[in-house]
């Protein structure tokens, strides 16, 4: 089997005729005059389709008055101004179009186990409470509603501070954490009676 030659078959031809020898001239808009620009040709004018005219509409000399306005005569500065507060009230004022604003989603990220005591949580309510739909947006909701509650008892001075990753102090933060919201859950259940 012979190879095919590459390119362009043999029989193929580009004949691109040249109009004239001269470098082709682009006119710039910015700089030619109004007058001067050059007239188009008949084959291009044929293909300009005129457009018929707008359809006129009839001016009024005055515009019109509603019947509750008020029609002033006098030529006193206060009559007037009121006059127009008047006739500004009457005008109806467009309502604002309130746009449907879904609200922000939050993700939370949990570790595998966290996920594990958490569907815990969400199996014991399900289990022990007579909501047997419970989400996992309703326990959410429920235990932040009970640290935000408990917010003025919270200590978190006692936390020390997160470590670099993968040592005991990275890991210790969230136990001091959950230690704090507690106890200040507690305070706040003891204050409350």
């Amino acid at each position: 089997m012979a190879k095919e030659r590459r390119g362009l078959p043999e029989k193929f031809s580009l004949n691109v005729s040249r109009p004239s020898d001269e470098p082709v001239r682009w006119g710039d808009y910015v700089e030619e005059e109004m007058g001067n620009r050059e007239r188009r040709s008949e084959p291009e004018l044929a293909k300009v389709v005129q457009m018929p005219p707008p359809a006129t509409r009839p001016v009024e000399s005055e515009p019109s008055r509603l019947p509750m306005d008020p029609v002033v005569e006098a030529h006193d500065d206060e009559v007037l101004a009121a006059a127009s507060m008047r006739q500004r009230r009457r005008e109806p004022t467009p309502k604002p179009v309130k746009q449907f604003q879904r609200p922000l989603r939050v993700q939370m990220n949990l570790t595998p186990e966290t996920q594990r005591m958490l569907d815990g949580l969400i199996d014991d309510v399900r289990t022990y409470s007579a909501e047997k739909n419970a989400t996992m947006a309703d326990v959410y909701e429920a235990l932040i509603l009970a640290a935000y509650e408990a917010r003025e008892e919270n200590d978190f001075a006692r936390i020390r501070p997160r470590g670099r990753w993968g040592t005991p102090t990275a890991a210790a933060f969230r136990v001091g954490l959950k230690t704090a919201l507690q106890r200040g859950i507690a305070a706040h259940v003891r204050k409350e009676g």
